[in-house]
């Protein structure tokens, strides 16, 4: 499950029960208003998503739950800003370098948000999609205008570890252009219209 970590953020690991973890982010979302998730690895990073989905669902059933006034025609989301950074390890390398992680923030908040003024630009993500590439474009869709949206669809915790590394890059491309330009990302599952697991369940894929 996930433990407080030293920042006071939630800290996700890569056998994380993803149910509790979802709770208690609900929870601390309920109390502060906000909560930091922060993980490192592909697996950890995929529960942690997953959590955060999990989360979204308990708020949406919670009366109490409460975001910002929220304009006429907007929903209420979960909505997570995502940003990574490279942690010095205390071993070195082999060859005398010191080595470095990338740890993932996923920081989440309840947000009153409008729908997008056009179909958002469908973004498919497998497991060796180029990161530099994904979030050039993710980049490119919201540069067009305010109210514009991007949606990656992703399966498999190896594809979406690369949408959300691919998310986090694009938002330092848009901090660069100095526009002040940001996004948020509304994780949620959806099931394909076709598709079965060994189990003859409905196969899903994560949308950011």
């Amino acid at each position: 499950a996930g433990v407080p970590g030293g920042d006071d953020s939630l800290v996700v690991n890569a056998d994380a029960n993803v149910a509790k973890l979802g709770a208690a982010i609900a929870a601390r979302v309920r109390a502060e208003g906000l909560a930091t998730l922060r993980g490192i690895g592909q697996k950890a990073n995929y529960r942690g998503i997953k959590a955060m989905v999990t989360a979204g669902e308990f708020l949406r059933q919670d009366p109490g739950a409460q975001a910002p006034t929220a304009p006429s025609g907007s929903d209420v989301e979960l909505a997570l800003s995502l940003s990574e950074s490279a942690v010095v390890q205390e071993a070195k390398q082999q060859d005398g370098q010191q080595a470095k992680r990338t740890v993932m923030f996923m920081e989440a908040r309840l947000l009153a948000l409008s729908p997008p003024v056009s179909p958002p630009t469908v973004l498919p993500v497998a497991s060796r999609t180029n990161v530099g590439n994904l979030a050039a474009a993710i980049a490119h869709a919201l540069r067009s205008g305010p109210g514009t949206a991007a949606e990656m669809r992703a399966m498999g915790g190896a594809a979406v570890h690369q949408a959300l590394i691919a998310a986090a890059v694009a938002q330092k491309y848009l901090i660069t252009d100095g526009k002040g330009v940001t996004f948020v990302v509304v994780p949620k599952f959806m099931e394909l219209e076709h598709g079965q697991d060994a189990d003859g369940r409905r196969s899903k894929q994560l949308v950011l």
